[in-house]
């Protein structure tokens, strides 16, 4: 009888190089709060674009590294609340709240313009919670994390979304879209919270996909990095965004909302297409 060659022991360490960067971006959601509560608005947007590149470079690392855990995907879950769903709401909040230019006085003007504003951005907090609680129960359950698409929009687009549209708004000086905030985290909130297919970033089937989509991720942290044209890092991530929308409107018979996979004895479909190009 032949003995199964010992399995090679994954080494601590490993482990600890992607908590390591999802725990700095839990300091830096931090320091974001305490920017938004001092009224330094624009370094408090960019810290929020800061927090997307590291999630997204904590994700890298634990692949490539092999070191994914329950832990991690936890500790994940729990900064991407306050990085994503917490820190923008509250620097949204902080906008409208300590504005002396007479901008936001709309949302001042009566008790409720003021409570509708604080619903929307609450909502939008809250509806950040719903989704990352969403995300566990779906990876621990039915593996969301091996499958190709998200289940509604990410908290990482959606706050990084809504830091962008601060920054551009205020760096041109643009009224109308600070006010625009409030309806913003609420049309977000709805679609983190729906069942929209969404495609993950991964590897593409064809040569040009793959490299328009390094090629967009290198711009991002170029971008985010060195805190230049966050026009440009809007135009990428609504891009993706709203092409993946459409993608998963057009294949929404193929995948099957996690609410409804059983409930006829049959099992999800998948597509034979591959993912977005």
């Amino acid at each position: 009888m032949v003995e199964p060659a010992p399995t090679k022991p994954i080494r601590p360490w490993r482990f600890v190089v992607p908590n390591a960067i999802t725990s700095a971006s839990l300091l830096i959601a931090i320091v974001v709060v305490f920017k938004a509560m001092e009224g330094k608005f624009e370094e408090a947007a960019w810290l929020i674009v800061l927090c997307v590149l590291l999630d997204k470079l904590d994700g890298t690392a634990a692949r490539a590294l092999r070191a994914s855990s329950r832990f991690g995907m936890q500790l994940d879950s729990l900064v991407d609340f306050l990085a994503f769903g917490i820190s923008p709401g509250l620097t949204v909040f902080m906008v409208i709240r300590l504005d002396d230019s007479g901008v936001m006085e709309f949302w001042r003007a009566s008790h409720a313009a003021e409570w509708s504003m604080r619903a929307m951005v609450g909502g939008y907090i809250l509806c950040s919670a719903l989704r990352l609680a969403k995300f566990n129960v779906l990876t621990e359950d039915a593996g969301e994390d091996g499958g190709r698409v998200f289940w509604g929009m990410p908290t990482t687009f959606a706050g990084g979304m809504l830091g962008l549209v601060l920054l551009i708004g205020l760096q041109h000086d643009i009224p109308a879209l600070l006010g625009a905030l409030p309806p913003i985290c609420f049309v977000l909130g709805w679609l983190m919270v729906s069942n929209l297919r969404i495609p993950k970033v991964g590897p593409r089937a064809s040569q040009p996909g793959q490299i328009l989509q390094a090629l967009s991720l290198a711009v991002c942290y170029l971008c985010g990095l060195l805190r230049i044209f966050p026009e440009v890092l809007l135009v990428i991530t609504t891009g993706y965004a709203s092409v993946g929308i459409i993608w998963g409107i057009r294949h929404r018979q193929e995948f099957i909302p996690p609410h409804k996979q059983g409930s006829n004895g049959s099992t999800p479909r998948t597509s034979t297409e591959e993912p977005l190009e």
